[in-house]
């Protein structure tokens, strides 16, 4: 909802902006006495001239499990995330994994050569997650920009360990 609170000026707390302030009603219960609180969070503007550089790894489940609609819209999904992305800043590297995890395309720019990569997935075989963090891994390590893993999955592991994979992402951050 938007209300209008009395606050104080904002105040910087770091890269944001802040104010608090109290809003004070009448119930419709005979008696009472509301109040809400507002707050107000100003975040820094960032514009695409300086936000950083990214490394995108897109890191698609395509196991047998992820045929028909899942994959679909998948590849919907992962397609939208290439036409947004400032490819003259930005790399990508496309990952896909059942059985093992392999890489389908380096770090590019080619927008044409990523997007004809992605309408091609098929489904087949198992979901093998810990082979898909490694080989994520990998171009993360070969980046110097900020670098970002995209998973695309329906989460349902059926080789390699889970709890490996899940131990080896948090290591990643």
């Amino acid at each position: 909802n938007a209300e209008e609170f009395t606050s104080e000026e904002l105040v910087a707390i770091g890269p944001f902006e802040i104010s608090i302030g109290m809003l004070k009603s009448i119930s419709k219960e005979s008696g009472k006495v509301l109040y809400d609180l507002g707050v107000h969070l100003k975040g820094p503007t960032i514009t695409s001239d300086t936000r950083p550089n990214f490394v995108l790894t897109y890191c698609i489940d395509v196991s047998g499990s992820m045929a028909g609609t899942k994959l679909k819209e998948i590849k919907a999904a992962a397609s939208r995330f290439v036409d947004r992305r400032d490819l003259v800043r930005d790399r990508v590297a496309i990952v896909c994994f059942s059985d093992q995890a392999r890489g389908l395309w380096a770090l590019t720019k080619d927008r044409d050569q990523l997007l004809n990569v992605i309408s091609r997935l098929s489904a087949e075989g198992n979901t093998n997650f810990e082979d898909a963090v490694y080989k994520s891994e990998e171009d993360l390590n070969r980046a110097s920009e900020a670098s970002t893993v995209l998973l695309f999955t329906d989460g349902q592991a059926t080789l390699g360990s889970p709890d490996a994979a899940i131990s080896r992402a948090e290591q990643m951050r």
